[in-house]
């Protein structure tokens, strides 16, 4: 039996979870998670949900051994924190499984200085790079792990059959905002795009995709649940965060794309983004 550790608080842990039991079919993984939308990712019986009383490294360590001493599971998929959210993840309570580490681009010296590291270790067996890493990041990496490999994450491909826009608006130059979890964050995308808007004098039409309902003060409408890559194609311009499975997906349409990094404890979303702007420039 195989287990997903996708703990944090953004949903970005989560899809980039789903893809990856996907790509790997382990589609009826457990998930170790804290948030709550893994139950509309996955089979509710799939999930095991770390509570807020249990978030501190002593109780999280203790829950997790509950569930991983069971001798049936015999491998782990740690996303992004490799000792674990908190410093709960080590050798001895993982031992005896197989470790796959995805290692995805963070503030690795914010994060080890947010973690309890008395006595903590751990080797992995193989780790799975998603995007560079930061010099002492890709490091260890290297030091602890058997075997390492490139993964390009395979996303849904997108269906265009599935865009319908309200009130004819095809003719109007269609602006996509695309963002979830966070409501305040989708309002200030759209605030953003909204100033652009008057700057640049575009009547543009706001299309918002995400799973937060927001009052918009233009013309536009809001999509929850939609599939933000099948928009991609007809939107003039897109606005998004600098999280990694957005760049990955919107990657085909930088050249209309303007990202944001929004505050992250761990995830280095100006890093992402000034990455993918070079892109752009090296293209050009």
């Amino acid at each position: 039996m195989t287990v997903f550790y996708a703990m944090g608080s953004g949903w970005g842990h989560l899809y980039r979870t789903k893809m990856v039991a996907t790509m790997f079919g382990k589609e009826d993984a457990l998930i170790l998670t804290t948030n709550t939308t893994a139950y509309t990712l996955f089979n509710p019986d799939q999930v095991v949900l770390i509570t807020a009383e249990e978030m501190d490294a002593n109780s999280c360590k203790g829950t997790l051994t509950n569930y991983l001493s069971d001798p049936a599971i015999d491998e782990i998929f740690i996303d992004t924190f490799p000792f674990g959210i908190m410093g709960e993840l080590d050798t001895t309570l993982l031992e005896g499984k197989k470790i796959n580490y995805l290692a995805r681009r963070m503030k690795w010296d914010t994060y080890l200085k947010n973690i309890s590291q008395n006595n903590i270790s751990i080797t992995l067996d193989t780790t799975y790079t998603l995007e560079p890493l930061e010099d002492q990041h890709q490091l260890f990496v290297e030091a602890k792990s058997s075997h390492t490999s490139l993964l390009k994450i395979e996303y849904p491909k997108p269906d265009y059959a599935r865009v319908k826009i309200q009130g004819n608006k095809n003719c109007d130059p269609i602006w996509l905002i695309v963002h979830a979890f966070d409501k305040e964050e989708v309002e200030f995308l759209y605030n953003y795009a909204c100033d652009c808007a008057v700057r640049e004098n575009v009547a543009a039409y706001f299309i918002i995709i995400s799973d937060q309902c927001i009052h918009l003060n233009t013309q536009g409408e809001c999509i929850p649940h939609a599939t933000a890559a099948d928009w991609f194609p007809f939107a003039d311009r897109i606005f998004t965060g600098g999280g990694f499975n957005t760049m990955q997906q919107v990657k085909p349409y930088l050249h209309k794309h303007t990202a944001l990094p929004l505050p992250r404890k761990f995830d280095d979303q100006n890093w992402r983004i000034n990455y993918f702007s070079k892109m752009v420039k090296q293209c050009c």
